[in-house]
């Protein structure tokens, strides 16, 4: 799947940012071409050593969150049409709906941070049940 990301706020080019935060953002973005592309993107808008400060839902940590799983034949997908991690979940919240969910894992996250020009700094694990809810992660633009 190839995505084409024109985000573009600095049209002269320039530098501006230090950090650059994505809470809870890319485990529900479809696609490792699209993933690599934000970061990649979040890079070029990095100055020198900018930071990144990132979390992944993790939801496979938690039996109540993994009883949300769904096959994805139920809205006529074929596991061959999505990617290794790749979850839809029943999203009871207000009502009825489904969430499209990625999966991280540590060793994935650390190829990530390799290809889109990045070294990690820091990992660690908090929120919800027994604290392992979240993966964080603060990354080191490589410039």
């Amino acid at each position: 799947m190839t995505h084409n990301l024109t985000l573009d706020p600095l049209s002269d080019g320039a530098k501006y940012f230090i950090c650059i935060l994505a809470f809870a953002v890319l485990h529900h973005l479809p696609g490792s071409d699209l993933r690599e592309q934000v970061l990649k993107k979040a890079h070029e808008l990095l100055q020198a050593d900018g930071i990144l400060i990132h979390s992944e839902w993790q939801f496979l940590n938690s039996e109540r969150l993994k009883s949300r799983i769904i096959p994805w034949s139920q809205i006529g997908l074929g596991i061959e049409l999505v990617e290794e991690g790749d979850y839809l979940l029943d999203w009871r919240a207000g009502g009825q709906g489904l969430r499209y969910v990625h999966h991280f894992n540590e060793n994935e996250m650390n190829e990530l941070a390799m290809k889109t020009g990045f070294k990690i700094l820091e990992t660690f694990y908090s929120d919800g049940e027994g604290g392992k809810l979240s993966l964080y992660q603060r990354w080191s633009a490589v410039k």
